[in-house]
């Protein structure tokens, strides 16, 4: 934020992109700050690169919401197999799922639009593959032409393309020390 503030008071016109891990979303000072940007209406394009890891486990309600961004797909599915199994319990079943499909049918358009974002402030765009480098160009091109803040969704791999680090589960890649390139194996500091 700072940076687009500076950026501002000298009347300049580059553009400010701040990178943000889904891990790092659900601290205070994350949520803080995109508020902020939110309510001031700053330029700025922030990129969520959602990669589902963290060091340490994510947790939460954001954390959660990403998950249904991330599988909106699997939306209809899932909600059919609900609504089928409340239509069998007896007398009340009926009601249970129509009111069950509306208040889920809420809770999409809120989560799966992108509205959560959009309701800080921000113009949503995403969520998009981030290894798709013709179409993240595309959206970030799009990005830098609105007014206003703009949050990028963006699913990554962690370790993309190096078969050790895609595979890592436990956050053993965040950052490493030496090692061998061949086969991932980790080289014993000589010191």
């Amino acid at each position: 934020m700072g940076m687009a503030v500076a950026r501002d008071l000298k009347k300049d016109s580059n553009y400010v992109i701040p990178i943000i891990g889904d891990g790092a979303l659900t601290g205070g000072m994350a949520l803080e700050a995109l508020n902020h940007i939110g309510h001031e209406k700053t330029n700025m394009i922030v990129i969520l690169n959602d990669n589902e890891m963290s060091i340490a486990p994510n947790v939460g309600a954001l954390h959660n919401i990403l998950g249904r961004l991330r599988t909106a797909k699997e939306y209809s599915k899932a909600k059919e197999e609900l609504e089928s199994l409340m239509k069998k319990i007896p007398v009340l079943g009926g009601k249970l799922a129509s009111t069950a499909e509306r208040v889920k049918d809420s809770l999409k358009y809120l989560v799966v639009s992108g509205v959560f974002f959009e309701e800080m402030g921000f113009k949503y765009l995403g969520p998009i593959d981030g290894h798709d480098l013709d179409s993240l160009e595309k959206t970030l091109e799009y990005a830098k032409k609105a007014k206003g803040p703009v949050l990028v969704h963006v699913i990554t791999k962690k370790g993309k393309g190096y078969k050790p680090a895609e595979e890592d589960t436990v956050g053993t890649w965040h950052g490493t020390g030496p090692y061998k390139m061949e086969t991932g194996d980790f080289v014993k500091s000589q010191t």
